[in-house]
């Protein structure tokens, strides 16, 4: 099960739970709303109703419409990119669940200039990618690991471009998660030290609603000897080489396409019936392949 299907597991309990929170506010909304009424039956339905309010929230930001402190940008930004794969804007991404071995030959491979400039054009040219890993796959330090990256490109002037990332590091064998967002540049960092932003937060503007500061993963991974921004350097360069090690396979005519991952979009009316759960756990709501090592692939690289 890929990590962004679990993360969908009983979504409709968080979308009522929200929901119970601001009657105990006194907030008032439409309860006739068909969408939200979905949105507390079914899981696929809350997925994507909390992905529609990410993206729209997003978007008031950038156009000004919406102003909220810098230590809530990072829930915004990640309702939005979680919306952005969801809903699959502007197009359906790239998914590919790596096998365990090529992580561990990617993760220790160095990256040239070539494989660099190949990786990000990859990236341009797919908008959208999805790479989910193994359980303990990738470490970080001996609490965290990476489970899954979210690539996303976006235009600038001329034929300009940036790629932007979201890593998901979870504690090896555990379902807790954190999450850390940056542009290519590390310029911009956004981690989820503040876990305030609640849709009651956003409604009331009461912006003392559900404060919970977590550990800064700075510290966390700074106990292991680690430095965040280098870190996050290390997992660009993994995503521009699984990005060019995927581009080239697919380039390869005579090469066997990767297997699939059985599919089943949100839509279906299986995920809405009395089995829901056990086909949310043997179908991803993505179209994704299971990526492996191929002889000579990563030889052919450079080519």
């Amino acid at each position: 099960m890929m990590w962004l299907d679990s993360h969908a597991e009983d979504y409709r309990l968080k979308v009522q739970a929200t929901l119970d929170r601001l009657s105990s506010l006194g907030v008032d909304y439409d309860r006739d709303d068909a969408e939200l009424r979905a949105a507390t039956q079914d899981d696929g339905s809350a997925l994507q109703y909390t992905a529609k309010r990410g993206v729209e929230a997003f978007n008031a930001l950038q156009t000004g419409q919406l102003r909220v402190p810098d230590a809530m940008l990072s829930k915004i930004v990640w309702h939005a990119v979680l919306g952005r794969f969801v809903l699959g804007i502007p197009c359906d991404p790239t998914a590919a669940v790596l096998s365990p071995d090529l992580v561990s030959v990617l993760s220790d491979t160095r990256i040239s200039n070539e494989i660099r400039t190949r990786g990000r054009l990859e990236a341009r040219s797919r908008t959208l990618t999805y790479l989910d890993l193994p359980d303990r796959a990738l470490r970080v330090a001996n609490e965290l690991q990476v489970r899954a990256l979210f690539i996303g490109s976006a235009p600038g002037k001329a034929d300009e471009f940036s790629i932007h990332y979201t890593a998901i590091l979870t504690p090896p064998g555990r379902s807790n998660w954190r999450r850390v967002a940056w542009s290519e540049d590390r310029a911009v960092i956004l981690t989820d030290d503040y876990e305030q932003l609640e849709l009651a937060t956003a409604a009331t503007h009461d912006w003392n609603l559900g404060n919970r500061l977590v550990e800064p993963l700075e510290d966390l991974v700074g106990r292991a000897g680690l430095v965040l921004r280098e870190v996050l350097e290390d997992l660009e360069t993994f995503s521009l080489l699984a990005l060019s090690y995927i581009g080239t396979h697919e380039e390869d005519e005579a090469a066997e396409p990767w297997p699939l991952v059985p599919h089943l979009p949100l839509e279906h009316p299986w995920r809405r019936g009395r089995n829901a759960r056990q086909v949310a756990k043997k179908f991803s709501f993505l179209k994704a392949q299971r990526v492996g090592m191929v002889a000579g692939r990563l030889g052919r690289l450079n080519s």
